[in-house]
């Protein structure tokens, strides 16, 4: 059996040189070259077949993309499962003329603690998704595991919508997914443009500010658990605690918003006055629910 094999060397390249004659490029490919072989499996190419590279296929070419798809198709799947709170895990699917939206050979779901990193939730997804293609692939060769499609509508996002918000990666890949599961949609929007401001004005101070806000928010996500769990300390102890860290927090949220007026005052104004919009409108809903006689 003839296989081609599209990616960087892996475990799955050193898995299927025991079912056949290998040929591993990270190159472009070409209609014919890609007809010589019985089948080809990409994992991490870096680049879209075309319909005519597809259609000159022997078999349906495998791919194997760590998201559990339909959820985030397209790039940097495991940072958007964490920023949209969208299910977790890996898929071996055929590849068609979309992306990420070919048949389903087989997937797994995975749940993880709030303790990850990017970087250490990243590495269990692609362990997982390697030893489930060595259990999975020979029986998707010989038929036993037949495609499916998927109804639910999912998720796709582009590296242009991963340009827009990377300033969430305070640490780069080692990023705890703790901060990111508090960035959205907890903060307003205007307020994650403050942050984006920061980070394009004064990156270093910004960064420097934003590791305090995680460090205190890890406490309160830590003292909020103690707190469900019943722990030694009274309830009203804890929640002091809580309030205490929140008024840190607080004073860090408005050291951002001084660096923004301090290196860009006039977009700094104008994301501000947004805030007062909406604040207007919320006081404005609040007053009819305390008149609402109904």
């Amino acid at each position: 059996m003839k296989i081609l094999y599209l990616g960087p060397p892996s475990s799955v390249s050193s898995f299927l040189q025991t079912r056949g004659s290998l040929t591993v490029t990270s190159d472009k490919i070409t209609p014919d070259f890609v007809s010589y072989f019985d089948w080809v499996v990409s994992y991490g190419y870096r680049f879209i077949l075309t319909e005519e590279v597809i259609g000159a296929a022997k078999n349906p070419i495998l791919n194997l993309h760590i998201s559990y798809l339909p959820w985030n198709r397209g790039a940097n799947p495991n940072f958007w499962s964490w920023v949209d709170k969208t299910p977790k895990g890996v898929t071996i699917h055929e590849i068609d003329s979309g992306i990420d939206t070919g048949p389903i050979y087989i997937q797994k779901e995975i749940r993880f603690a709030e303790n990850e990193t990017l970087t250490t939730s990243y590495n269990k997804l692609k362990k997982l998704i390697e030893d489930l293609f060595e259990e999975s692939f020979d029986k998707i060769i010989t038929g036993d595991i037949e495609p499916f499609l998927s109804t639910a509508k999912g998720s796709y996002h582009s590296k242009k919508d991963f340009e827009q918000v990377s300033h969430l990666l305070v640490d780069g890949w080692n990023t705890p997914v703790s901060f990111l599961l508090n960035s959205r949609p907890k903060r307003s929007i205007q307020t994650t443009n403050i942050l984006k401001l920061c980070f394009i004005v004064a990156p270093d101070k910004a960064r420097q500010i934003v590791t305090r806000i995680l460090k205190k928010d890890s406490e309160i996500l830590i003292l909020t658990k103690d707190l469900a769990k019943g722990m030694k300390r009274t309830d009203l102890e804890i929640i002091q605690e809580i309030e205490t860290i929140r008024e840190h927090n607080n004073k860090n949220w408005m050291d951002l918003v001084r660096l923004a007026f301090e290196h860009a005052p006039n977009q700094a104004k104008a994301i501000m006055a947004d805030i007062n919009a909406d604040d207007s409108k919320i006081t404005g809903l609040l007053e009819q629910l305390s008149n609402n006689t109904q």
